[in-house]
């Protein structure tokens, strides 16, 4: 987007606040800009009308990120919905068709079931532990991938740009290396 487009959509959140109308929005502007800038003018316009449709305050980035997320994400299956098709599978293509299974599922689901493990899900004596354990993994993974979903791409680029160079030094021990069985073996003798 460029400033142009900002403007039109700071005009159109500033009719809806009659009280901001006076104010000196650049500021709002500039910061609308770089936040903003990596989504198309049509998505933040639809993202837009729909936090105004019922905010009571001058909305914030984060809104509208979050309604254009909604509007142009496909809708995350509920833990629940996406279990049963992990049911189905386990029903059609049982524990030796893993591939085949995993294929079935949609990519969210299939995370969450690689996580636990198919064999685990298809052969466990404890059905609602297990289910319980995915639910969680399943709900984990839907949450981070809607929080990113939110992050502007200049940001996600500078931050995966920069775990290399953030990473943690790997730790170094000051221990004996193990012994190789055959040196076990003469020192125990």
């Amino acid at each position: 987007m460029d400033k142009k487009e900002i403007t039109n959509l700071l005009g159109l959140a500033a009719a809806n606040f009659p009280n901001i109308q006076g104010k000196d929005l650049r500021p709002t502007a500039v910061l609308w800009e770089k936040m903003l800038s990596d989504m198309p003018y049509d998505v933040a316009e639809n993202a837009l009308i729909r936090v105004l449709a019922t905010a009571k305050f001058f909305p914030t980035v984060a809104e509208i990120r979050e309604a254009a997320v909604i509007n142009t994400q496909p809708q995350i299956l509920t833990a629940g919905e996406a279990y049963e098709k992990v049911l189905k599978a386990i029903r059609n293509f049982g524990s030796y068709k893993e591939a085949e299974a995993l294929a079935s599922l949609d990519p969210l689901t299939c995370k969450a079931t690689q996580a636990i493990g198919w064999r685990s899900l298809c052969l466990s004596e404890e059905p609602d532990i297990i289910r319980a354990q995915w639910r969680k993994a399943y709900e984990a993974l839907a949450q981070r991938e809607q929080t990113e979903a939110k992050v502007p791409e200049a940001l996600k680029q500078l931050t995966g740009g920069l775990t290399g160079k953030l990473s943690i030094p790997e730790f170094k021990s000051n221990a004996r290396p193990r012994m190789t069985p055959e040196e076990e073996q003469k020192f125990y003798l």
